[in-house]
């Protein structure tokens, strides 16, 4: 089913407790070196999304339009998943879903250790 780039959250999970995320498709983050980096110390994230959720406020989509995208690269611990997973419902996000990293994906995390 097609998704509107206004409405996708995508997170990276990567080995290390590391994080990468960004708004959009890969293509646009990529080309705007617009792929952000945080971890599970903070509340970036929770940050992302919440930021994310507002602008969908400002829009014909509103909030309930995010689709929070969760892609592990396999060195990703379970625990990450479930600390996004938990992300989601504290921030009340209705829609999302796990699926593999894209190999571009991959190829760019591994880039960056």
């Amino acid at each position: 089913m097609p998704l509107g780039d206004s409405n996708a959250l995508t997170v990276l999970l990567a080995g290390n407790d590391k994080i990468y995320y960004y708004q959009g498709n890969w293509n646009d983050a990529v080309n705007g070196n617009k792929i952000l980096k945080t971890d599970f110390s903070s509340l970036v994230l929770r940050n992302a999304i919440l930021q994310q959720k507002h602008q969908l406020d400002l829009t014909a989509n509103k909030r309930d339009g995010l689709m929070l995208l969760i892609k592990s690269t396999g060195e990703a611990s379970y625990k990450n998943v479930i600390d996004v997973l938990d992300e989601a419902l504290i921030n009340n996000v209705k829609k999302y879903t796990i699926v593999k990293a894209e190999a571009a994906e991959l190829e760019w995390i591994k880039d960056q250790l």
